[in-house]
């Protein structure tokens, strides 16, 4: 009889035979770039970064002490293309449409503010009434209120208002580019059709009565505050 035959023995592990190693050059290369964050427009920013290294332009963020109530404020009204709807699953959470109306107006507010350069605190939004009764929103009214202690570098109401219908015309195409208002969350829903329609300026001299029949022509809007 034959012995039976023996296993081979089993090679070094040092010898065994391994697949060719990948050379840096055949491995695929990952670069982490860091990109700068920040706001260009403003120097007083937190978040300033200087316009020739941010890579990404954020909304500006302040240190502000809020709106001086008393002070002048502009009165603007901006109209979507379609009314915005809450949806049916949003009625059953606790609020209802009087809290979804109430985020909505900050989404808005943050959207107008960051477009122009200015603290969120200084924009309020009126006319939520009737997105409370219906629970959609059709058009808005957008008060930029003067700030407490001005920013240097920052719009006061009536310039932030001219700013605003400037940034409602940049849309897109030709030597403008896109605004940042149509950047924004919510309003870039805006209707491209329907300019933004600010409230004429209150007559500050004159008598009383002059003042009187300014406040009640027929060509001043009825969003607009009383003289």
């Amino acid at each position: 009889m034959y012995a039976p035959l023996l296993d081979a023995p089993a090679r070094h592990p040092r010898l065994q035979s391994s697949p060719p190693r990948a050379t840096a050059a055949s491995r695929p290369q990952l670069f982490e770039a860091a990109l700068k964050l920040g706001c260009s427009k403003n120097a007083l920013a937190t978040n300033y970064v200087p316009s020739d290294t941010v890579d990404v332009e954020t909304c500006c963020a302040f240190q502000d002490e809020g709106p001086d109530a008393d002070a002048p404020s502009s009165t603007t009204k901006l109209t979507f293309a379609a009314p915005i709807k809450m949806s049916e699953k949003r009625v059953a959470v606790a609020g209802g449409a009087s809290r979804w109306c109430g985020v909505f107006a900050d989404d808005l507010a943050s959207d107008i503010a960051c477009a122009l350069a200015l603290p969120s605190s200084v924009v309020t939004i009126q006319g939520m009434e009737a997105c409370v009764a219906s629970g959609e929103i059709r058009s808005f009214v957008a008060v930029i209120h003067t700030q407490k202690t001005p920013i240097p570098g920052t719009l006061g109401p009536d310039a932030a208002a001219l700013k605003l219908a400037e940034e409602w015309g940049m849309q897109g195409g030709g030597a403008t580019g896109l605004g940042a208002l149509w950047k924004g969350y919510v309003s870039k829903l805006l209707a491209p059709t329907v300019p933004p329609e600010t409230c004429p300026k209150c007559p500050t001299g004159g008598s009383r009565r002059r003042r009187i029949l300014f406040s009640s022509t027929p060509s001043r809007p009825d969003f607009c505050p009383p003289c």
